[in-house]
């Protein structure tokens, strides 16, 4: 009898050649589909906080152009009296912490008045000084500052007098802030990103604490830096090696405003490696899974094509032997128990693959959740006043039009109280600022508890507050301001182991007498306008009172 085996192994030898290539294309194909789709979610990523770092950046550097005219406003009023212009720049500078010196230079370049209290600078060389003569307002490149020894920016503006330039307003910036709003959004540090100049210098970057060797330009930053700069709108999300040769993804933003570049770079390799692994084992289970399901088709097809010959053996042999009578039996060989085993450790494997990929989901989405919580934080800091946590004068302006529109849409009345801390700046004189704080903290608070849940605090600026009041009449918001000017009254401050008493002046204002101009804004000004004239008569009648007009 001719043994059976022999050609049932080598029909099975080339069905598992076959698909063994087949498994290996599968491999192949499951990586790359991985890895591409992989590469695509990243550049998205760097485009989306590409985009929102470029809107943090440019509210910023409105925020500094806005506060540099505020600031060349006091500093003419004050320009003809130094001892005054000395103590509000050292005011101003403790003030606002990005605020590292205020200074004002003379048309030679002396700084005759300084924050810092030395008055022997002398900048006429410095190129942002010459760009503000000229009658520029300009912002510097990065330099390093002579107070601090940090790199700061360096914002001039002429301050004119009688038409002609009596001076330059000299502001030195840290990049503290600037460095929070790039660490605010890059979370655990997964993209590395630089905010440079025009010419390569580097202003921030979230990698480092310190600014960058200057040798690091931008040409090495960003290989396609040239094209960059002769076509500023030019923006494409590139593959390329970094400065430490690293495989990036790299997007870039240009800042018009403030002539800056914003680059924002993630390492390929960090987590493709892990999707190529995962790839691999998903693709070879399922392979797996699949010869699991076909290898009985093959068994039952390798037996069908030797049944006959195995049948014409038998009956030739029971012929020789002179047996006719016995009918052709076949017998197979089964290795059913093997595959079992087989699919038992792959179905193991594809458990413990399911395992891993639902822990990397479940972190995913727990980064996800703390990246909406910090862009929640990010919007509350946009809004907030730092010291009282009250809104700040920006948010309750660009609100307060809003809310003379509904007023007047649903025909309800609407009123606002401003509100100054009487005498405020003796204490801070008296007592220093800390003691000022404290005062603006326990103002903001009781008048934070005196509102309603529909009211809106904020802090104006100093020591004024501004409440916005919906659908209360006036003589309801000058009753509201005086319950608060007696508690208030009724307040005593821990100053220096002395108990200050605190009292307060109130101005009220309501939609009653401002003109109806069609224009939401106009209006709002107006009425902000009306309860300042209100306050400045408080103040002008004694003090301490409440005033509607």
């Amino acid at each position: 009898m001719v043994e059976k085996r022999p050609l049932r192994i080598s029909i099975m030898k080339h069905f598992a050649l076959a698909f063994l290539a087949f498994c290996i294309i599968q491999i192949l194909t499951f990586q790359y589909l991985a890895i591409t789709k992989y590469e695509e979610a990243l550049q998205n990523n760097v485009q989306e906080v590409d985009e929102r770092l470029k809107a943090a950046v440019e509210k910023w550097q409105a925020e500094k152009i806005a506060k540099l005219q505020q600031l060349a406003e006091e500093a003419n009023r004050l320009l003809n009296d130094r001892e005054k212009l000395q103590a509000w720049l050292v005011h101003e500078t403790r003030e606002f912490s990005e605020l590292d010196a205020i200074g004002v230079a003379d048309p030679a370049g002396w700084v005759w008045a300084n924050s810092t209290g030395d008055n022997s600078l002398n900048v006429a060389d410095r190129a942002y000084f010459k760009a503000a003569l000229a009658g520029k307002t300009v912002m510097s490149e990065p330099v390093v500052s002579r107070v601090t020894g940090s790199p700061v920016l360096v914002q001039a503006r002429p301050l004119y007098l009688g038409g002609k330039i009596q001076g330059i307003l000299i502001v030195t910036l840290n990049l503290e802030h600037l460095r929070e709003i790039l660490e605010m959004v890059n979370l655990d540090g997964d993209f590395q990103i630089y905010l440079t100049t025009a010419t390569g210098t580097t202003i921030v970057a979230s990698a480092e604490r310190k600014l960058l060797d200057k040798e690091l330009s931008g040409q090495q930053l960003y290989p396609d830096w040239k094209a960059i700069m002769e076509d500023r709108l030019y923006r494409q999300v590139h593959k390329y090696q970094n400065h430490a040769g690293e495989p990036v993804v790299g997007h870039w933003s240009y800042l018009r405003k403030a002539d800056w570049v914003l680059i924002v770079e993630s390492n390929i390799n960090k987590m493709a490696d892990q999707l190529r692994l995962l790839a691999f084992e998903v693709a070879g289970i399922s392979l797996l899974l699949l010869i699991a399901g076909i290898m009985p088709l093959f068994n039952y097809l390798s037996k069908r094509l030797t049944q006959p010959l195995e049948e014409l053996v038998e009956a030739t042999q029971r012929i020789a032997a002179g047996d006719y009578s016995s009918p052709v039996r076949v017998y197979s060989y089964r290795e059913i128990e093997k595959l079992a085993l087989a699919i038992n450790e792959m179905m193991a494997q594809l458990q413990q693959v399911r395992a891993e990929a639902e822990a990397t989901l479940d972190e995913l989405q727990e980064q996800r959740g703390e990246l909406e919580r910090r862009n929640r934080l990010l919007e509350e800091m946009a809004i907030t006043d730092p010291l009282t946590q009250c809104y700040n004068r920006r948010y309750v302006m660009n609100r307060l039009p809003s809310e003379v529109a509904h007023a007047l849409r649903y025909g309800e009345p609407l009123s606002v109280i401003m509100v100054d801390v009487d005498y405020f700046k003796n204490i801070n004189d008296t007592y220093g600022h800390l003691v000022g704080d404290e005062v603006l903290r326990q103002v903001a608070d009781l008048l934070r508890a005196s509102t309603r849940k529909a009211d809106i605090l904020g802090r104006y600026g100093g020591e004024e507050f501004i409440i916005i009041c919906p659908s209360t009449s006036g003589s309801a918001a000058s009753q509201l301001a005086e319950r608060m000017r007696q508690k208030l009254a009724e307040v005593q401050v821990d100053a220096q182991g002395e108990k200050l008493p605190l009292s307060a002046s109130f101005g009220v204002a309501d939609l009653v007498g401002v003109p109806s101009l069609g224009d939401y804004k106009t209006m709002a000004n107006e009425l902000v306008n009306r309860a300042d004239m209100a306050l400045y008569r408080a103040k002008a009648e004694g003090r301490n009172r409440v005033v509607m007009v």
